[in-house]
């Protein structure tokens, strides 16, 4: 396995170039890059939008809406494979996706006046599958609000949520009403419950035990929620011991389901998790040689392996992925349901 072009010999990536005017992805307006706000190290700019449900059909994710309402993520997770969503806007290298934060702050707008209600029963719908909905910038723009808004006044739909930020729980009467009338689940992502683990790779993200209090405030709420482990990380979250220890604070909060997928590596992922790897967890680099040595999946029988042993362990604690509203109906495996670490066509 080649090493990262980020490594410590190479020149340090350019961050935060003026998007290319020649590069605009298919269905935004003019992009004018205009700043609305700066926070710390974080800028935001506001991006137009002319579409805002997005169709995927991809292996990994087959048939189904996605809707983004941001592009970049502040939670800067170093396993996460969207980062090359900012090299279509002319970014270079993997800082610039947690650093730049692009807001798509007519979506509500855009969404209430493009929708086609027809469309909406075709296939379920994905929120949140290349960025955080709920991630810093929500608190103030409120876009994911504005968007579930939209969404509520359709009964019927399938909607699955998947977020790693308590910020939902500001939402929950308008999730309830919701979920009143269609299918909805909602997926807190939460990789291990190992500290060092989340310090390393998810380090701008809320701590795990924000992240199980939150699944249980909305399974107080009444809604399906459960734990999202994706992806686990060979020779770092694999281990039996760590999955029953995530699988019995799940259980102890309240969760529906917990459900799980094996890291994948992209070139795109390699970029910021490859270094990460090497600094922090230099003795595991030669079992990620070994596992990733023919592409971007894992050898199919570690696959096997692991996903059985999360099979095993969920099921003595309940975690099967059944659901309050049709107990007794077995969810999709391993994936719960295709979101989060999924690979799927550029969004709009």
């Amino acid at each position: 396995m080649a090493e990262s072009p980020n490594s410590a010999n190479s020149k340090p990536p350019t961050l935060f170039p003026l998007p290319n005017a020649s590069q605009k992805p298919s269905g935004m307006e003019g992009m004018k890059g205009e700043r609305i706000r700066e926070k710390r190290d974080v800028e935001y700019v506001e991006l137009g939008c002319r579409t805002v449900l997005n169709h995927c059909n991809t292996t990994r994710m087959p048939d189904v809406w996605t809707i983004n309402p941001y592009r970049g993520c502040e939670f800067d997770c170093g396993y996460c494979y969207a980062r090359y969503t900012h090299e279509y806007l002319g970014f270079e290298g993997p800082e610039a996706f947690a650093r730049t934060i692009f807001v798509k702050a007519k979506a509500p707008e855009v969404l209430a006046s493009t929708l086609k209600p027809q469309a909406l029963y075709k296939r379920p719908i994905a929120l949140g599958t290349a960025t955080d909905p709920y991630q810093p910038a929500e608190k103030r723009y409120r876009v994911t609000r504005g968007i579930l808004e939209v969404l509520a006044r359709y009964p019927g739909i399938s909607l699955s949520i998947v977020t790693k930020s308590p910020l939902i729980t500001r939402d929950i009467d308008l999730l309830q009403s919701i979920d009143a009338h269609a299918d909805l689940t909602i997926l807190v992502s939460l990789i291990t419950l190992e500290r060092g683990v989340l310090e390393v790779f998810d380090p701008r993200a809320p701590s795990a035990s924000e992240r199980l209090k939150t699944v249980e405030a909305l399974s107080l709420a009444g809604l399906d929620a459960g734990i999202h482990c994706a992806p686990i990380l060979p020779g770092l979250t694999d281990g039996t011991g760590t999955i029953e220890e995530l699988c019995r604070a799940a259980r102890d909060h309240g969760s529906c389901f917990l459900g799980a997928q094996v890291l994948f590596l992209t070139s795109t992922i390699r970029a910021r998790f490859w270094p990460l790897l090497a600094a922090h967890f230099p003795d595991h680099l030669p079992l990620y040689r070994r596992l990733y040595a023919s592409g971007l999946n894992a050898r199919e029988g570690y696959r096997r392996l692991v996903i059985g042993r999360v099979r095993e362990i969920r099921a003595r604690y309940g975690l099967e992925g059944l659901s309050r509203r049709t107990e007794g109906r077995e969810q999709p495996e391993p994936a719960w349901p295709p979101t989060a670490q999924l690979a799927f066509d550029l969004e709009g």
